[in-house]
């Protein structure tokens, strides 16, 4: 395996999470490529972080200072001397990616994984790529196949455990997202993507609204940002005839600093207008 587990979980911008670091281990985390986003799915695009064996120590400098360019030229000096070399492929995938070039993305992991079928890294971002053009029920169930293999091959990865926690969700399949979320937020310390899809599962569910709702609710007061959280909770409201409620924390997302966060809520309060 090219990738060394890491401990711990980066902010998510619109999940208002807080870097989690353990003391003394500094740089050390999941990485955090970008936010996904698919129709109401708002999926922590986590890809473990790590420096592959074998290149000059300060690539990990480069990595989490997210130096692309310094990434791409380190990766060809490396395929000059060792072709398809496994970590330099991945390192230029992942780069891809970042970029949203992601039919290179798509192409350098699958040689990648040719050459190591079972490296969780690289199951997690295949099923990233694979999500960016999903639409059939097909689609979903192979990028669905790729989280699923990360997990097993690596039960301790919360990424993918994220990743998959919220397809299901996106699929409706609350209990086994719940059970996704669960073991993510074990493994993570009660971080607040795991925390987020947990309560957005037992809302939707509609068994456990309540539970959902003081999860939520307690996540959104700390992290006013958090635009899953505060939509999960504004159709919550809606739904109990709270309109002014519903429209109040949209509102308050639509202000924030974040330009992101305020599009998306904009997005979300000009659906909610139309069905209010």
């Amino acid at each position: 395996m090219f990738f060394k587990n890491l401990l711990a979980i980066l902010c998510l911008a619109s999940f208002g999470c807080a870097s989690i670091l353990e003391k003394g281990e500094e740089n050390q985390g999941y990485f955090l490529i970008k936010e996904l986003s698919q129709g109401d799915l708002y999926a922590p695009a986590y890809i473990k972080e790590g420096v592959p064996q074998n290149i000059p120590s300060g690539l990990k400098k480069m990595l989490v200072a997210k130096d692309w360019d310094s990434l791409t030229r380190q990766a060809y000096e490396r395929l000059k001397q060792h072709p398809y070399d496994p970590p330099s492929l991945q390192l230029l995938a992942l780069v891809a990616y970042q970029r949203k070039n992601f039919n290179r993305a798509r192409y350098l992991s699958e040689i990648s994984l040719k050459q190591d079928g079972k490296n969780p890294w690289l199951l997690n971002m295949a099923g990233l790529i694979l999500l960016k053009e999903a639409r059939l029920l097909q689609d979903y169930l192979k990028v669905m196949e790729k989280f699923d293999s990360a997990v097993q091959v690596d039960p301790e990865f919360v990424a993918a455990r994220l990743n998959l926690g919220y397809l299901l969700l996106k699929m409706g399949d609350y209990s086994r997202a719940m059970e996704q979320f669960e073991q993510a937020g074990e493994l993570c310390g009660g971080c607040s993507p795991a925390m987020t899809g947990m309560g957005m599962a037992f809302m939707r569910s509609g068994e456990s609204r309540d539970e959902g709702k003081a999860i939520l609710e307690k996540i959104f007061s700390k992290s006013p940002e958090n635009i899953a959280a505060g939509y999960e909770l504004a159709l919550y409201y809606m739904s109990k005839g709270l309109k002014e409620k519903s429209r109040s924390i949209l509102k308050r997302l639509s202000s924030g600093q974040d330009g992101k966060i305020r599009a998306g809520a904009r997005k979300k309060i000009s659906h909610l207008e139309k069905i209010l």
